[in-house]
């Protein structure tokens, strides 16, 4: 590890600068007798890893320039390109005059940063040769129409950082010659509650006209509080690439909603996750967000529909429209919430729609944020899908049988084990489930593919949610300290198409590896209106940048540009496609060159027995029976019969429950 030490406010905090990111860290041994050896930093055993560092003690700044930030008002300004160098500026050390109006007076009245971390670097995601963020040059990069530029600086002030912008014409002839200085802008910290906005700050003149406006993108990514990053192990660059391609079950086995062929247990439930894990998914896919009181809970759409129960009538009289809880209403016919445990009363009568004395009771459906409900909430509703508006009961539609048969019990466990009680199969059929259940709850051996969900704006100025969400600092610190205290030995990896979100997720830990989604065929869904998730090439070039595993893309956009793969391979990524219509396609897909592919039903395609069964759990049985044959705690026989696998058997030397227990992530 490189890494700076520097003193802050009487404490001593760690800048960890560059890390070996190998599964194992290395081993140095002290003896005296040893004869020392001379390594090279980042080479070990054989391969050659390293990243940049985790935010430890210290706030990440990024500054985006992109969609043509700048606008020039006057004809004579926009006819030139321009060059760009930001300056961090710390505000703690502001001059005590004022500037003066003199042509010739260039001071500002603040002074350059004294911030240890006070370096801006800059990385181009337009260009391939300057993906990498290094520190900018003299008089600035150049930027044009179409250009992705990215600012970072990493400070223990964020909010006493402001930033300068000047702005030289650009210089064909090099650095060499000094460029004519046009213009300068300022970016002041924002609120402390505000660490993402968009800003649009004047361009002033050197003469202190305005001459145009700038549009940055400002994101502050803090620290994971309270949470120790440990070097013991990390996978976050680690890809066992003779691994046979994965088989991802979305979302357990499908989708419930939005497609003609269902699947036969509820989406984004632990009972769909472990029937996935039965039927030999190595990983599964399921989404996550956050919950009114910040419970990272699994669920797809960012809304639900949910029943308000309107006035009764009685015969074929015409309701008044409801409005809200009126003063003679009765209570219980009136719940905002319709529990799964009876009817809002607690009658079972009242879910028909007309009861004996001839009062029928009418249902309207409306659309409530998840981010505006509880867990309990959540977990007590019945539930219409957005896309149905239609009444959900639970336990009837989702083939739920009293005797516990339904693939919700270990999927791996011997019929003995796996007698589970009534109650907790109904629980594992139902919509909700916190993610920490889901990482207690699910097999071990079945790898997790969390998609992190945060709303976003599509092409053509739609958005997924309209109303505020959570800050972004807060959900991914609510998600990651989740994952990182339950989430063991798993193999985990965390994606998102929320490009910034996938930034924060990376930098705020070093155990697990990030993929980026992406998609840009807008055929079936419109996509995304950020270029770093909806254009393959800006897509692999993000990915690099920020030195993530790799990108989970749309197949359809592996059609459109055949040649994407490719792309990705050459970069050194980790490439999965989702959003295959038939089970065919896959192992086509798997041919090509992709590393994991996430389809529904995989229940219909994989029995999950001998060569079908999950791929992790086929290498564990391996490694242990080759351990136990090395103890002699194993015997083995030939095959019987001209088959093709040999049996073995423990020996009558009972063995250690450790023997079969342990799982490494590998």
């Amino acid at each position: 590890m490189v890494a700076t030490f520097v003193e802050e406010d009487g404490s001593r905090e760690v800048v960890i600068r560059k890390w070996e990111t190998f599964l194992q860290p290395r081993k140095v041994i002290r003896s005296a007798d040893r004869k020392v050896e001379v390594a090279l930093f980042g080479e070990y055993n054989g391969d050659a890893l390293q990243g940049t560092g985790w935010l430890t003690g210290f706030t990440e700044i990024r500054l985006k320039l992109h969609d043509n930030a700048i606008l020039m008002w006057k004809s004579r300004h926009q006819a030139l390109k321009y060059q760009i160098k930001v300056t961090a500026i710390d505000l703690r050390h502001k001059a005590l005059d004022h500037c003066s109006l003199d042509d010739t007076e260039e001071d500002s009245g603040f002074k350059p940063s004294t911030d240890p971390c006070s370096e801006v670097h800059i990385a181009v995601l337009d260009n391939q040769d300057e993906l990498a963020f290094k520190p900018q040059p003299q008089f600035g990069t150049v930027y044009h129409d179409g250009s992705f530029l990215v600012f970072r600086l990493q400070t223990f002030l964020p909010t006493f950082s402001a930033f300068l912008f000047d702005f030289y014409q650009y210089n064909p002839f090099g650095e060499d010659s000094c460029p004519d200085h046009k213009g300068f802008s300022y970016i002041l910290p924002p609120n402390v509650k505000d660490m993402q906005e968009t800003r649009i700050v004047p361009i002033t003149s050197r003469q202190h006209m305005p001459i145009g406006q700038l549009t940055v993108d400002y994101l502050a990514i803090k620290p994971l509080p309270s949470q120790d990053c440990s070097m013991q192990v990390s996978y976050k660059y680690y890809w066992k690439r003779t691994r046979r391609p994965l088989d991802v079950g979305h979302r357990g086995v499908g989708s419930s909603y939005g497609t003609s062929k269902m699947a036969v247990v509820k989406e984004n439930t632990i009972a769909s996750l472990n029937r996935a894990g039965s039927h030999g998914a190595d990983f599964v896919e399921f989404d996550v967000h956050l919950s009114k009181d910040l419970v990272p809970i699994v669920f797809h759409d960012f809304t639900v529909c949910i029943s308000m129960n309107k006035r009764p009538v009685k015969g074929g009289e015409q309701a008044a429209p409801y409005n809200g809880t009126r003063a003679d209403d009765k209570t219980e016919d009136n719940r905002s919430l319709v529990y799964r445990d009876g009817a809002a009363a607690g009658n079972a009568e009242q879910l028909s729609p007309q009861n004996g004395l001839g009062w029928s009771r009418q249902e309207e459906l409306f659309e409530i944020p998840v981010k505006e409900l509880t867990v309990a909430h959540l977990q007590k509703l019945k539930l219409s899908h957005s896309e149905h508006k239609q009444i959900e009961l639970h336990e009837e539609d989702d083939g739920y049988r009293d005797d516990g048969s339904n693939g919700a019990h270990d999927v791996f466990a011997s019929s003995s084990e796996s007698d589970v009680s009534a109650s907790s199969s109904r629980a594992d059929h139902c919509s909700f489930p916190t993610l920490e259940d889901v990482l207690h709850r699910v097999n071990i051996h079945v790898g997790f593919n969390i998609e992190v969900k945060y709303p976003m704006e599509k092409v053509g100025g739609m958005k997924e949610l309209d109303s505020l969400y959570f800050e972004k600092n807060l959900f991914t610190d609510a998600v990651l300290k989740c994952i990182l205290q339950h989430g063991g030995n798993r193999r985990i990896i965390l994606s998102t198409f929320e490009p910034d979100i996938a930034v924060m997720l990376q930098l705020k830990q070093n155990k697990y590896p990030i993929m980026l989604l992406v998609m840009s065929d807008g055929k079936k869904w419109p996509p995304y209106a950020d270029v770093r998730s909806n254009q393959m090439d800006v897509s692999v070039n993000f990915a690099v940048c920020e030195k993530f595993l790799g990108l989970s893309v749309y197949t359809e956009d592996l059609k459109n540009e055949p040649d994407a793969i490719q792309r990705a391979k050459d970069a050194r990524l980790v490439l999965f496609g989702w959003g295959i219509e038939e089970y065919g396609q896959v192992q086509q897909l798997k041919d090509s060159g992709l590393d994991g592919v996430i389809f529904d039903r995989i229940n219909e395609f994989k029995t999950g027995v001998d060569h079908q069964a999950n791929v992790f759990l086929l290498e564990y049985r391996e490694k242990m029976r080759k351990k136990l044959l090395e103890e002699g705690k194993l015997i083995e026989h030939s095959p019987l019969h001209g088959s093709s696998n040999g049996q073995w058997y423990l020996n009558s030397c009972r063995r250690d429950d450790s023997d079969l227990d342990e799982v490494e992530m590998s």
